[in-house]
């Protein structure tokens, strides 16, 4: 499950979390910080991985390039509560070619009646030698604008990339965070001091 961490050096939080083997650092926007705390969580606890997967695709959390660490031998790890969670790690997207989470684009390449999509990390996608129609962050996607795009470009709705985003953007969170914020808050007791 991620953490909500505090900087212990400079105003802010960032999130942890095991995704496929690798830790990963999510820098977090005051939005993001301000939604996990209206559902009950603070700094230094843990929340599931599907809220992580919705505040992605919100921007509400961010990697901004910083990468991912190998998990080589968890037991160096103080990172127990970093446990891998397969069954929502597959919602998040990430680059066709090496696997990386950090800073995706929607690439189109090709000539125009042949065009292909592809989700590629910055790095990966700088490396293509073929003609690129169109170079999208990924961060600034939206379910309404992808599917614009499909009809702008004429793009392949089969494509590994474009189901992969169709799949990330239908993934209805908003029900899961209701649910999951009502049970945390009747999980929490009051402490009726008199004094």
């Amino acid at each position: 499950m991620p953490v909500l961490h505090k900087y212990s050096e400079r105003l802010g939080y960032y999130v942890l979390a095991n995704i496929k083997g690798n830790i990963v650092t999510f820098q977090t926007t005051e939005a993001g910080v301000s939604r996990l705390k209206e559902a009950g969580y603070k700094s230094e606890q843990k929340f599931p991985l599907q809220i992580l997967v919705d505040l992605v695709r919100s921007g509400d959390v961010f990697t901004y390039g910083s990468g991912a660490v190998k998990v080589s031998d968890p037991k160096q790890l103080k990172f127990e509560d970093l446990a891998p969670a397969p069954e929502v790690e597959k919602l998040f997207p990430q680059c066709d070619k090496c696997g990386s989470f950090d800073d995706l684009r929607l690439i189109v390449v090709g000539p125009s009646k042949e065009k292909e999509s592809k989700m590629l990390c910055e790095v990966c996608a700088l490396k293509l030698d073929l003609k690129v129609q169109a170079n999208i962050p990924v961060s600034i996607l939206t379910h309404t604008s992808l599917n614009l795009l499909i009809e702008q470009q004429s793009l392949n709705i089969e494509d590994k990339s474009i189901k992969a985003l169709k799949d990330w953007f239908a993934a209805e969170m908003s029900k899961f965070w209701k649910e999951h914020s009502k049970k945390r808050k009747s999980q929490q007791t009051s402490f009726d001091f008199k004094v």
